[in-house]
């Protein structure tokens, strides 16, 4: 027999359906629907059958919860690579005045040649789906 999830008890019932029913983000709103279903006394696999999500990536949020409070609910993947440039500010004016120019080899601008053109500007390679 599958046992309950244990919360802990930062937020009551109703503040975690309200939290529910008013997140905008998709990703938060099913994490605030699993803890909600999970703290009415559903089993994980339940929850898992009922939002299509697998019992251990259930049991991943409610850890999160547990231990980081309502904060550890939020989608992670947001602050990855957040505000966080790939050119300088230089580096972005120097790439505009190239391109407003021809390419110095007469090709023609694209994906590819701009890729190679900041792979050799930075000292890196450069994919041509960034370029």
């Amino acid at each position: 027999m599958p046992r309950c999830i244990h919360l802990a008890p930062h937020l009551t019932d109703d503040e975690l359906y309200t939290r529910y029913r008013r997140a905008h983000d998709p990703v938060e709103r099913s994490h605030w629907h699993f803890l909600w279903l999970l703290a009415g006394g559903m089993t994980a696999t339940a929850v898992s059958a009922v939002t299509g999500y697998s019992a251990y990536w259930i049991g991943h949020i409610v850890r999160r919860y547990n231990t980081d409070g309502p904060d550890g609910v939020r989608d992670r993947r947001h602050a990855l690579c957040a505000g966080r440039p790939d050119l300088l500010a230089s580096q972005r004016a120097e790439l505009g005045t190239a391109l407003a120019g021809p390419h110095p080899e007469g090709d023609r601008w694209c994906g590819r040649t701009v890729a190679a053109w900041l792979s050799q500007r930075l000292g890196r390679q450069v994919g041509r789906q960034l370029g």
